[in-house]
Parts: C-alpha cells; structure tokens; sequence
C-alpha cells in the first residue's frame, strides 16, 4: 500500500499493534483517502480488563 508516496507494510503495523500489552485482537483494511492516496483503518479488540 501507498500513503503520501511511501510504501506501508500493513504486516508490520499489524505487528506494533498487538505488541501492546492490552491488544488481543486486530484487523486491517486499506482504504483510499483523496490526499494520502490510501490510509490503513485499524480495528482493535482490547482485553476484557482494559476495555
């Protein structure tokens, strides 16, 4: 994917995500934006205790 004209890796944002402690859960889409050509939404599932 392309944003601002630097290739992302939705992988390795994937990655720092669930990284955090109280993440257990996440998925990705790309999405097209008229200025950064595409943008990653994330959607995240925190743990129980932290929601």
């Amino acid at each position: 994917m392309t944003s601002v004209g630097n290739d992302l890796d939705p992988f390795k944002v994937e990655r720092k995500l669930l990284a955090h402690a109280d993440v257990i859960e996440i998925g990705e889409i790309c999405k097209h934006h008229s200025v950064r050509d595409e943008i990653i939404k994330g959607f995240i599932v925190l743990r129980e205790d932290r929601a």
